[in-house]
């Protein structure tokens, strides 16, 4: 049986964390839906990046929206770019939230992406805040 999970990089995380039995989707998607507020410090990002060796795909997931700055990237040339399917990309984002979880200092209310909806596209867009850019600039 195939399905589809949608939602922001927070509730997929939270749905994969599960087992995928049970979801809080706090935010449904809507238009106008907006993205976070708060955003991982660089020394924070620095740490979750330099801890452990980052995967390949993980790496093309970051350079590919390093290269496109303050843009954001459709989450379709998201998983052109890793080579994922939607659940191979929403458990690489799942796993990233594992890691930061388990980083001393971790903030559950700080985002290392940042997200909008674009209803045109009927998909999630996805950028780095200048936080998690500035720390790639030194570790990567």
């Amino acid at each position: 049986m195939e399905m589809t999970i949608k939602g922001t990089p927070k509730e997929i995380r939270e749905f994969l964390a599960t087992g995928g039995q049970t979801a809080v989707v706090k935010r449904p998607i809507v238009e106008g839906a907006e993205g976070p507020e708060k955003f991982v410090t660089v020394n924070f990002a620095r740490h979750v990046l330099g801890r452990r060796p980052v995967s390949e795909q993980l790496k093309a997931l970051l350079d590919t929206l390093n290269d496109a700055g303050t843009e954001f990237v459709p989450v379709s040339e998201l998983y052109d770019a890793t080579g994922y399917s939607f659940r191979q990309f929403a458990g690489m984002l799942g796993a990233l939230g594992r890691r930061m979880a388990n980083t001393p200092g971790y903030d559950e209310e700080a985002e290392f992406f940042d997200w909008r909806w674009n209803k045109g596209e009927k998909e999630w867009e996805y950028r780095l805040p200048d936080t998690v850019r500035e720390a790639l600039a030194s570790n990567m």
